[in-house]
C-alpha cells in the first residue's frame, strides 16, 4: 500500500488483494484475517510401533510455514518472528517444535484473538473469568452512579453495558463446564438485584418482570441459530 494515505478506505482493499495469493499452494487449513493468518492442521497420534507415517501433519505444517516464509520474501514482505507462536491442541499432541527462517517458535497455553482468549484446552476458562471481571466491575460502576434504577433506565444499562461483554463471540466459546455455566449467569443475578423494586423477588420473579430470559436459554438460542446458517449456507 505504498503511496496510500494511512487510515484510507483504499489501503486496506489493496493489502487484501495483495495477499490473496498466500493460500495457494498451501497444505494446511490457512485462515486469514487483515494482516493476521493462521496455520493449522491435524496431527494423528497411534499405538503402532511405527509412528512415522503418524507425523505427516506436523511435517505438512512445517513445510508449509516454509512457503509462507518464501511468499514473504518473494513479495519483499517480512514476518515479525518474535510474535509468531504456536499452540498444541490435544492431550496426545506430539508438541512437535516448528520453526520460520531456522528460529524455534514460541508454544503458548493461550492467545486472544479478536477479543477471546483461546486456551490449548478449549475450555474457556480464563477468557469466561476475564469477562465476568469486566462485567461485574461496570455492574460496581452502575451500582455507585445512580442512587435510584427503574426498571427502564437498568434494561438501558444492562443491555448496552453489561450483556455485551458476556455474550461477545459467545457462538465460538460458549461453556460447557457447570461451574462457569454458572459463574456467567452470577452476572444477570447480581445484576438484576440493582432495581430496588425487584430486589426481594426470586432471580425467576425477576426476569419476568424486566422480561429478560437466562443466559443459558440466550446461548441455546443463538446456537440453535448459528447451526442453522451453517447448514443452510448463509453463514461461512
Amino acid at each position: 500500500t505504498s503511496g496510500v494515505p494511512q487510515g484510507s478506505v483504499l489501503g486496506p482493499i489493496l493489502f487484501l488483494i495483495f495477499i490473496n495469493d498466500l493460500p495457494l499452494g498451501v497444505l494446511s487449513s490457512l485462515s486469514l484475517f487483515a494482516d493476521d493468518s493462521k496455520l493449522f492442521n491435524r496431527i494423528v497420534t497411534s499405538k503402532k510401533k511405527n509412528k512415522s507415517h503418524d507425523m505427516q501433519g506436523s511435517i505438512e505444517l512445517q513445510e508449509d510455514l516454509n512457503r509462507v516464509l518464501e511468499w514473504a520474501k518473494k513479495w519483499k514482505m517480512e514476518f515479525n518472528v518474535e510474535k509468531c507462536k504456536i499452540m498444541h491442541l490435544g492431550h496426545k499432541n506430539p508438541r512437535v517444535t516448528y520453526n520460520m527462517d531456522d528460529v524455534n517458535l514460541k508454544a503458548t497455553n493461550e492467545e486472544k484473538d479478536l477479543g477471546v482468549l483461546i486456551d490449548h484446552k478449549l475450555d474457556f476458562g480464563k477468557h469466561i473469568k476475564t469477562i465476568v471481571g469486566k462485567a461485574n466491575r461496570v455492574l460496581g460502576m452502575i451500582r455507585i452512579s445512580f442512587a435510584y434504577l427503574n426498571i427502564h433506565m437498568f434494561l438501558n444499562l444492562y443491555t448496552s453495558l453489561v450483556r455485551p461483554l458476556i455474550e461477545y463471540c459467545v457462538q465460538v466459546w460458549s461453556p460447557y463446564k457447570k461451574k462457569y455455566i454458572k459463574l456467567l449467569e452470577g452476572v444477570q443475578r447480581r445484576a438484576t438485584r440493582l432495581v430496588p423494586q425487584l430486589k426481594k423477588l426470586t432471580y425467576e420473579k425477576r426476569l419476568e418482570k424486566l422480561q429478560l430470559t437466562k443466559l443459558e436459554d440466550r446461548r441455546k438460542r443463538g446456537d440453535m441459530i448459528e447451526t442453522y446458517k451453517i447448514i443452510t449456507r448463509k453463514e461461512k
